[in-house]
């Protein structure tokens, strides 16, 4: 799970970068060629980025088709158009980013689902209820080593959280004896 998120990641700099290279103008980099060779992979990265932006389509698809020009211009070796797209796409970006418009993947990493809530928030508003449910569903099937898990999928909550559950209530039990 930590690789994804260190994935996602990386791929959001990486967009950073592009965006970053094509704020400096053409004639100042030393490189052409090697900023040439490095503009699809941004291209691709920026693409599932916006296509994860949680706003509407309306919003996304001037990027989408500022990202199919750049290609062709990239792939007719003009790098002063293309860094003109680029910069278009930066534009845009940064207009979608302002509406406040997270991609939903960088909300992911930060630990927020898409209701914007964190797990341990999530968790706290379940409250007890989560527990009753765990030791209903425990006493109406007969238990084996993965009844935990089995319980954890029904209720959409971590296996451990259910084992820990069931063991307070057994220690419970045992301390009325």
């Amino acid at each position: 799970m930590d690789e994804k998120k260190e994935q996602r990641l990386a791929s959001y700099k990486r967009i950073e970068a592009a965006i970053l290279m094509a704020q400096a103008d053409i004639d100042q980099l030393k490189d052409v060629s090697l900023w040439m060779k490095n503009v699809p992979c941004w291209l691709n990265d920026a693409e599932k980025e916006i296509n994860a932006l949680s706003n509407g389509v309306e919003q996304k698809q001037p990027m989408i088709d500022l990202i199919k020009t750049a290609r062709k211009t990239h792939h007719n070796n003009e790098p002063m158009l293309t860094m003109r797209f680029i910069k278009e796409i930066q534009e845009n970006w940064g207009n979608a980013m302002h509406d406040k418009e997270i991609p939903v993947r960088l909300n992911m990493i930060k630990g927020r689902k898409k209701s914007g809530k964190t797990r341990k928030e999530q968790l706290e508003e379940q409250g007890n209820n989560t527990k009753d449910e765990v030791l209903k569903i425990y006493q109406s099937i007969t238990p084996t080593r993965s009844t935990a898990s089995l319980i954890a999928r029904k209720l959409h909550i971590t296996s451990t959280r259910v084992r820990q559950i069931l063991k307070d209530e057994k220690k419970n039990k045992n301390d009325v004896r």
